[in-house]
């Protein structure tokens, strides 16, 4: 090859590598143009959802066989859903979601527990616990109201530094305050020391919450965690009354949302109602729908049994109106009392009340109950109290 056959022969290399770079170049720009963007780099902000209460176009489950008493199908609103965490204690979110559009039960108050252990994170504004608080949000727009607390029964839930470290992660993260309280504080529990509604330790989240503009659900009293007979000390030390004006004397701008076994409740404590407007009480399907009498809830009887699901279908369907007018008996006389202050909610806690041929059961057991209120309280009871003091629930955009 002669010198000027060389220079060509360059020459046409040096082009095909240029072209060839050139294509290069373009096919990067245009995958760097068409990638999605990594949701590292993703903007969410907390939205407002709309204060309408949307009646979902769902067909109510009918009552069990047989069954010829009232039965009220209107819209639900759970003051008392519980998804547990977001490792093995979770449940399944789309089963909810499923269970609650085929029931018509249109929002509820969720609670996450977000834990010590994810506390590591909280400072680069990543958190399991948020997390999975956010898919939840991201999945059910404007149907939850995220309440939260760190674990559940465990005197470590009591440290206000790293609550506050939780509120301010997210009001971050969010560029607004997707939660909207603190709760549930099971201050009934031995591991908390069965604490009085006004010790000096839950003060100090009251003080917290009614800075932040927050609302508390609680568990309160100083009963056995087993549901039983009380003695006379138990008794005196669960109905607490005074302990309980005090806070709501104290805290006038936080609503204070309660419930409590049914075999632990002394009825004169709801006198209270009639001076504290935020005082109020969720009526819960897993404490009123008894074994008789009064034996254990029946969500709760049957959690550990490996054929939970067959036990809790036999027992229900052979004792439905037995049960209905059992939890009548206790709980009408008091919500028609102060009809504007109890709601209605679930607690689903166990794995298998997300089956739904449990959680349909118990939805018709609250709406047999439902149905033997009052006319002019059923509505409030079912939904509308809930929907005015929990309010239209959070979305993010």
């Amino acid at each position: 090859m002669d010198s000027h056959q060389f220079m060509i022969y360059s020459i046409l290399k040096l082009g095909r590598w240029v072209v060839f770079c050139g294509m290069g170049l373009v096919l990067s720009l245009c995958f760097a143009a068409c990638s999605p963007q990594s949701s590292t780099n993703t903007t969410e902000k907390m939205a407002t959802c709309t204060s309408d209460f949307p009646i979902l176009d769902a067909e109510t489950p009918f009552p069990p066989a047989g069954y010829t008493g009232p039965f009220y199908t209107g819209p639900l609103f759970d003051s008392d859903m519980q998804l547990g965490d977001s490792g093995s204690n979770g449940h399944d979110l789309d089963q909810l979601i499923s269970n609650m559009d085929r029931n018509n039960v249109v929002r509820g108050l969720m609670m996450f527990g977000i834990n010590a252990s994810d506390e590591f994170d909280l400072q680069a504004g990543s958190n399991e616990g948020i997390d999975h608080m956010r898919n939840a949000i991201v999945k059910a727009p404007c149907r939850i109201i995220p309440y939260f607390v760190r674990g559940t029964g465990n005197p470590d839930s009591l440290e206000i530094a790293y609550m506050t470290t939780v509120l301010d992660t997210v009001q971050s993260r969010y560029s607004g305050q997707l939660l909207r309280g603190i709760g549930e504080l099971e201050i009934y529990k031995p591991s908390w020391g069965k604490l009085d509604a006004d010790d000096p330790q839950l003060l100090a989240i009251y003080d917290l919450a009614n800075t932040r503009g927050l609302h508390i659900m609680a568990h309160w009293a100083g009963g056995p965690d087993s549901v039983g007979p009380l003695t006379s000390e138990e008794a005196r030390t669960t109905s607490e009354k005074n302990h309980l004006a005090t806070i709501f004397e104290q805290y006038p701008n936080i609503k204070f949302l309660f419930h409590l076994f049914p075999t632990h409740i002394e009825t004169s404590i709801f006198d209270l109602m009639d001076t504290y407007t935020n005082f109020y009480f969720s009526v819960d399907v897993d404490h009123i729908m008894q074994r008789i009498p009064w034996e254990c809830g029946l969500l709760d009887c049957y959690e550990n049994d490996s054929d939970a699901i067959a036990k809790f279908k036999a027992y229900f369907d052979s004792n439905f109106q037995a049960m209905v007018d059992q939890a009548v008996a206790r709980y009408k006389p008091l919500i028609e009392a102060h009809p504007n202050q109890f709601m209605w909610g679930s607690e689903n806690v166990g794995a298998y009340s997300f089956h739904p041929d449990v959680y349909d059961r118990s939805i018709a057991f609250s709406r047999a109950f439902i149905a033997q209120l009052s006319a002019d309280v059923r509505e409030k009871f079912a939904y509308q109290n809930a929907e005015r003091v929990l309010g239209s629930g959070v979305k993010i955009q």
